[in-house]
Order: structure tokens, then C-alpha cells, then sequence
């Protein structure tokens, strides 16, 4: 019990000092002050619309408030630019330490992703699927290599007591991060064939089916990773 209590609390640090974490903290605030700028640029907005005369001109304080009010609008255009800007660029997690079990999955994953972007752009149209399911599947697999990274953090402050639950939880995550891996890789040799296969003729319709069926696989893979991670996070929660 004690060795679960000291992987939650690693995994809670790993997760802090995450990039990914601290850019979902920096939208959340970024969201806040959306929120409040827009609501402040509405109300003097309608301040201004309220207390500027209708004829007989503009005195000095209502140029005030216009000013104010146009002010706050642009406050609150930038602050939206400044949101959509951290949308569109979410990064990876951090590579694991040097000495992390993680670490050679990890550099293995950044070839294959190298490799493949450069067999995609070979495939056009025909890689956009595989391509959609690479990304989801990377950044799944980052975010595992992660979690290893944690559980290692902690066996190194724990107590030769809860070696044994960090060992067998390192072991576990560990051996998914391989696992997916392997398949990432699997899906670079079937991309290869589909390509070598475009270049030889028109087309092997066994190549297509062998990519199809890598990406599918890693699909899957991906899938069960997100799952696994959910009902971790709810029996956390229970």
C-alpha cells in the first residue's frame, strides 16, 4: 500500500514539472482571462453606450470612458489570440531522465516517428489515416514513458519496503511502453512496403492491407493506453 501511496505521489510530481501539465495549466489560465477581459470589455462597453449623450457632443469623461472601453476590447482580442495560439501548439511530454528504464523506448519512438513522417509524405492521401493514428499513438506513448520515469523517481527516495509495489508497477508500465513501441515500429516497416510497393507499380494490395493493419494494431494499442490510464485516474479518485 505504502509503495502505491509513493508512485501516486511520484506520478503527481512527474506530472507537475510535465510540459504538457504546464500547458494545460497556462490554457486554463489563459481561458480565465479570456473570460474576464470579455466581461469587463462588455461592461464598459455598455457604460459607455449608456452614458455618452446623445447630442450636444462628447465631454471629457465620456472620452474616457470610450477610451476605457476600446481598451478593454483590445485587451480582450489578444487575450483570445494569446488562446488560440497555446491550442494549436500543445507540446510533448519531457524525455525521461538519462538513466530511466524509459529512456532507450523513448529515443527508439523518436526514430520511428522520423522515419515515418518521411515514408507519409511519400503516401499522400493514401497515409492521412495512418498518420492521425501516429500522432494519437506517440503522444500516448510519451505520456506512459513519463509515468515510468515517475515510479523511478520514487524508488530512489523510498523505503526498501515499498520496493516491491514500485518495482512490479515500473515492470507493468514499462512493459506497455515497449510493447508499443514495438508496435509504432511495426507500423514504420508496413508504411516502408506500402511505399517501396507505389514505387515498383501501381500499387500491392497486400502492402496497403499490411499498413491498414499496423495502423489498426496501434489503434488499438492506443486505445487500451487511454483506458488504462482512465481507470487508474478513477480508482485514484474512489
Amino acid at each position: 500500500m505504502f509503495g502505491n501511496v509513493l508512485a501516486r505521489v511520484a506520478e503527481t510530481v512527474g506530472a507537475w514539472q510535465d510540459p504538457v501539465v504546464r500547458h494545460q495549466r497556462a490554457l486554463t489560465r489563459a481561458r480565465e482571462a479570456v473570460r474576464r477581459r470579455i466581461t469587463v470589455a462588455a461592461g464598459l462597453t455598455g457604460a459607455t453606450a449608456i452614458l455618452l449623450p446623445y447630442g450636444g457632443g462628447v465631454g471629457l469623461p465620456d472620452a474616457g470612458w470610450a477610451a476605457a472601453a476600446g481598451a478593454s476590447v483590445a485587451s480582450a482580442v489578444w487575450a483570445g489570440r494569446r488562446l488560440a495560439e497555446l491550442r494549436a501548439h500543445v507540446p510533448p511530454p519531457a524525455r525521461p531522465r538519462r538513466l530511466s528504464s524509459a529512456r532507450p523506448a523513448v529515443d527508439r519512438l523518436g526514430r520511428a516517428v522520423a522515419s515515418l513522417q518521411a515514408l507519409l509524405v511519400r503516401l499522400g492521401s493514401a497515409g492521412e489515416d495512418t498518420a492521425m493514428e501516429a500522432v494519437a499513438a506517440e503522444r500516448s506513448l510519451r505520456e506512459l514513458a513519463a509515468r515510468v520515469d515517475a515510479v523511478e523517481g520514487a524508488l530512489m527516495v523510498s523505503p526498501a519496503e515499498a520496493h516491491a509495489g514500485l518495482d512490479e508497477a515500473q515492470a507493468t508500465l514499462l512493459g506497455r511502453l515497449d510493447e508499443g513501441t514495438q508496435a509504432y515500429e511495426l507500423l514504420v516497416a508496413a508504411a516502408a512496403q506500402c511505399v517501396a510497393a507505389t514505387v515498383e507499380g501501381p500499387g500491392d494490395a497486400f502492402a496497403s492491407r499490411r499498413l491498414q493493419e499496423a495502423t489498426e494494431r496501434l489503434h488499438g494499442l492506443a486505445a487500451g493506453l487511454h483506458e488504462v490510464r482512465g481507470v487508474g485516474r478513477a480508482h485514484r479518485a474512489g
